[in-house]
């Protein structure tokens, strides 16, 4: 049987907006829905786990400084800067919710205003994307929580491409997935030259998309095989003895 969900209040982006008074509430409702772990027992919206997670960082910042105004500017700030890449809502997709929700109250201070910080968390990548097309941080890569490959957009958008062709050619799983693994697999022996131009880029997706699925078996073989994209993503060079590069 499903269970009657509340009256929704109006909204804004096609996300929930909620006075100063609503988003504890509304937070406490939502935790209820990606602990529960009754898959099916409710009809939710696609874009359920992504006002989760922004009801997450204004309960947390709610709780740790008892500051409303605050609480509820992060969440306009939130809708107003990120959309939502869910279609169809799984338990899974809760998880940046949840681990947000998780964050204790010295992260939280540490954390401040910076939504991207709270965004790290594990799980929010696979359901958030930045409206302004920056990339999103990948968590625990780096001191600011972005993979170096990925603070640049051109470097982004090259593996956004490797991670679009491994999963038409793989076994499809999710380009964004794949994303997120590509950079990590690709961060210890890479960089992202940010001295590329747009022709660079530009270069590189044409010749990406001038490749068949029988040229390469992972990312990481395509990259090798397109001289073009290593402009933009070249190897690091190889560490002599003396621990100098060569």
């Amino acid at each position: 049987m499903k269970l009657p969900l509340p009256p929704k209040p109006a909204r804004k982006h096609s996300w929930l907006t909620l006075g100063r008074a609503g988003i504890v509430g509304a937070l406490a409702f939502g935790a209820g829905l990606f602990l529960l772990g009754c898959p099916g027992s409710y009809e939710l919206d696609s874009d359920e786990p992504c006002r989760q997670a922004g009801f997450a960082i204004a309960s947390r910042n709610q709780a740790c400084s008892g500051d409303a105004d605050r609480a509820n500017a992060l969440y306009e700030r939130f809708v107003d800067e990120y959309a939502c890449a869910v279609s169809k809502p799984t338990q899974a997709d809760f998880r940046c919710a949840y681990n947000v929700n998780a964050l204790d109250c010295q992260r939280v201070e540490t954390l401040g205003d910076d939504l991207s910080g709270y965004l790290a968390a594990r799980g929010c990548i696979l359901i958030l994307q930045r409206k302004d097309g920056e990339p999103m941080p990948l968590e625990g890569l780096g001191p600011d929580g972005l993979n170096p490959l990925t603070r640049s957009r051109r470097c982004a958008d090259v593996l956004w491409r490797l991670a679009e062709f491994e999963s038409a050619c793989g076994d499809a799983e999710r380009p964004i997935d794949l994303y997120v693994l590509i950079a990590a697999d690709l961060e210890p022996d890479h960089r992202c030259d940010e001295g590329a131009s747009e022709a660079d880029l530009a270069s590189c997706l044409r010749d990406l998309n001038g490749k068949r699925c029988v040229d390469f078996a992972i990312a990481r073989d395509l990259l090798s095989a397109t001289p073009s994209c290593q402009k933009l993503l070249p190897r690091l060079r190889a560490q002599g003895t003396s621990g100098a590069p060569q």
